[in-house]
């Protein structure tokens, strides 16, 4: 295999961050943008008076247990900016996830799009313990105008349909590789394996969960942390409960269940249906990145549902299946997979 250079990582994530940055920033927003920096440096957010503080909560993330809670903190960004401006306060939270990032991601970028790139802002002097991924990921860059990744991370990233597939999987296997967390032998099966699994998600995207809507948008993220690979899709669309029924469900008796129930079925179905995409929502690849593995998990929240597919110490496969207190408004799909650090030869 080729050998890498030492600053390809960097050089990759500044690549996708450039084109990113390029192809979905309108006109109309890079002017709001360079407007709202002007002078910025010398005005932090957190001296701008007229914010209301939303305290982060102390666990960002989408397990079952922290749903709840990371679900209400994005309703409450968004009631406080239907009459001010809000100030996000990191000096509480213990932990972020992937998916928690992304979810954040996802709504300061519809707020922006509606309201202006000032709405929201991410006050500095909390964010000491988590500056440098709040960075990485680009909320800063998104929030304040502040300098954008350094490439040690795959950005959050948003667009439409499967555009960037490419630099995305690259990106991935190329830092895993140069790790020495996947060698010659794994890296071609986990790299299609990642590559089916993000681009049927992304898909899915386009097909279900915007049905009458233009702009079919997700937002997407990936990291490599502590020998584990992360990653996170959202979208802000109906929802996979409120699509299954239109889509031949109703031959199903877990229709009339719950939301957690209903992905339950479409997981299970996918998986053992010959048609590829079972009955017209394609989660077999979304899986495949998990089962073939047989390590990891998948997590799955839409609507008020929260689905998880695992794996016990014995390889036997688990799931588990609740319903959350609130809507998440679309869908958030996280994969986690942990990576064997190869031998020194």
């Amino acid at each position: 295999m080729k050998k890498l250079p030492k600053d390809h990582l960097i050089r990759q994530g500044r690549i996708v961050a450039d084109r990113v940055k390029r192809d979905l920033l309108s006109k109309e927003k890079r002017k709001k943008v360079r407007k709202s920096n002007s002078g910025r440096e010398q005005n932090s957010f957190s001296e701008i008076p007229g914010r209301e503080r939303c305290l982060v909560p102390k666990d960002l993330s989408l397990f079952a247990e922290t749903a709840d809670e990371t679900v209400e903190f994005i309703k409450t960004i968004r009631t406080i900016c239907a009459t001010s401006n809000v100030l996000i306060d990191f000096s509480k939270t213990e932990y972020l996830s992937a998916a928690g990032a992304v979810y954040l991601y996802s709504e300061i970028d519809r707020i922006q799009n509606e309201y202006g790139s000032t709405k929201v802002g991410i006050d500095r002097r909390t964010i000491q313990d988590y500056r440098d991924i709040l960075r990485e990921f680009g909320l800063l860059k998104l929030a304040n105008g502040d300098a954008g990744p350094t490439g040690k991370m795959l950005p959050i990233l948003a667009g439409e349909g499967n555009e960037y597939i490419e630099e995305i999987i690259d990106y991935l296997f190329a830092k895993a590789h140069w790790e020495r967390q996947l060698n010659n032998v794994t890296i071609a099966e986990a790299e299609q394996l990642a590559s089916s699994a993000v681009m049927e998600a992304m898909l899915n995207v386009g097909y279900h969960a915007y049905p009458d809507q233009p702009g079919k948008r997700w937002w997407f993220t990936a990291a490599i942390i502590e020998e584990q690979l992360h990653i996170a899709i959202c979208d802000r669309g109906v929802g996979i409960p409120k699509t299954l029924p239109k889509k031949g469900w109703e031959r199903l008796s877990v229709v009339a269940g719950n939301d957690s129930q209903m992905i339950q079925a479409a997981m299970q179905y996918t998986r053992t249906s010959r048609i590829k995409g079972g009955a017209g929502y394609g989660t077999r690849d979304i899986q495949r990145l998990i089962l073939r593995q047989k390590r990891g998990h998948l997590t799955i929240i839409s609507g008020k549902g929260h689905y998880r597919l695992s794996f016990d110490e014995c390889g036997q496969e688990k799931e588990a299946i609740i319903q959350i207190g609130d809507d998440v408004n679309g869908t958030v799909i996280q994969w986690t997979i942990p990576l064997q650090k190869q031998r020194e030869e």
